[in-house]
């Protein structure tokens, strides 16, 4: 989780680029099957993941792009 969008770049180029970025929209559908989701979920095939590591990876991201 999380390696997409860290892999995609995007959100790196809106920290980077972040005077020039009026509006971010974080959209996700909840598709539990692809691991694509920002709330909080234990992981039954990877139990050492913690629960809250999208939801944390998402305020980091908005924590970025508001400084």
């Amino acid at each position: 989780m999380g390696k997409l969008l860290l892999s995609s770049g995007a959100v790196r180029v809106c920290i980077e680029h972040r005077s020039q970025v009026s509006p971010v929209v974080v959209y996700s559908w909840n598709e539990y099957f692809e691991r694509r989701f920002i709330e909080p979920a234990y992981s039954y095939t990877d139990p050492g993941l913690n629960p809250y590591y999208p939801l944390n990876l998402t305020a980091n991201y908005a924590h970025q792009l508001n400084s």
